[in-house]
């Protein structure tokens, strides 16, 4: 009997043990999300501050880390009604990237780009919307998106600019080819970029558009300039495209960290500026 008692407590005081070491492995985990939460902010706010940052130019700026990002405090797992720019928007307002159905709303995660939160779509039918004025016109621009796709085998759209037009409502639409894994460009006629796969790999994409060509740059390295042609849109996905009579398909399987628009094509320098802002912030490096 004294045993058999002597044995219950003996399995008590280890289960307490357990428990007492999932909860400090637990706190800690928090404690290095909440620094690597920390650490973003204050990168993001050195670079909004700094000689170097063009804040003439940038009309639109959504990311993950800042508490003024969401219209709520964020826990991992939420719906993502509201993606807030960070930058006053072309025509002078302060965008919202949007979706107000919640079965459609993608989910904030945390710790999925090198412990930094993320935006995850589903594939199926997550996308956030801004439509509440011209998001750019025929313009040259530059555009930033750090990325993370899922290990797919489909082509899925992470940016689309749209016009409400039955026969060319994708003006303007960047991929992630299934098979190959490169960054496509479709403004009608698709252009598949060189580069290597990225599929599964955290990945900061750099498009350099002027009138004539695009000009394509993975973490911070030169792919390829392709021709381009610049077109109006009324509209920005995030997440999907409309194809023809404005169905919406090509939905993006994966994170979004953060999207950047410049409404001009920035130079060599401006370009390696915000690259390098990006790069430190999400820890990338040519993974």
């Amino acid at each position: 009997m004294n045993r058999k008692a002597f044995s219950l407590i003996e399995i008590s005081v280890v289960l307490i043990i357990i428990s007492f070491i999932i909860t400090i492995i637990v706190g800690a985990k928090s404690l290095i999300s909440n620094a690597n939460i920390t650490r973003a902010i204050s990168v993001t706010k050195n670079f909004m501050i700094s000689e170097e940052f063009n804040r003439t130019n940038i009309g639109l700026w959504f990311e993950t880390s800042m508490p003024n990002s969401f219209n709520y405090s964020s826990d991992n797992s939420d719906n993502i009604e509201i993606w807030k720019s960070l930058s006053i928007s072309f025509n002078g307002s302060f965008h919202e990237a949007s979706q107000v159905l919640s079965k459609w709303q993608p989910k904030y995660k945390k710790n999925v780009i090198n412990g930094l939160p993320g935006i995850k779509f589903d594939g199926s039918n997550d996308f956030l919307l801004i439509s509440n004025g011209k998001i750019y016109s025929k313009n040259p621009h530059t555009i930033f998106v750090v990325i993370k796709p899922d290990k797919t085998s489909s082509t899925r759209s992470f940016l689309a600019f749209n016009i409400k037009d039955t026969d060319n409502s994708n003006t303007e639409c960047y991929f992630l080819n299934g098979s190959t894994g490169r960054i496509v460009h479709d403004d009608g006629d698709s252009t598949l970029f060189n580069g290597n796969d990225l599929k599964g790999r955290n990945s900061i994409i750099s498009l350099v558009l002027t009138n004539s060509n695009i000009s394509l740059y993975i973490n911070g390295q030169f792919i390829e300039t392709v021709l381009n042609s610049l077109k109006s849109a009324d509209s920005l996905s995030i997440g999907q495209e409309y194809d023809k009579n404005l169905s919406r398909g090509n939905f993006w399987d994966g994170y979004i960290g953060e999207i950047m628009i410049y409404d001009k094509a920035l130079s060599d320098t401006e370009r390696s500026v915000v690259e390098a802002y990006l790069l430190k912030k999400w820890k990338i490096l040519n993974e």
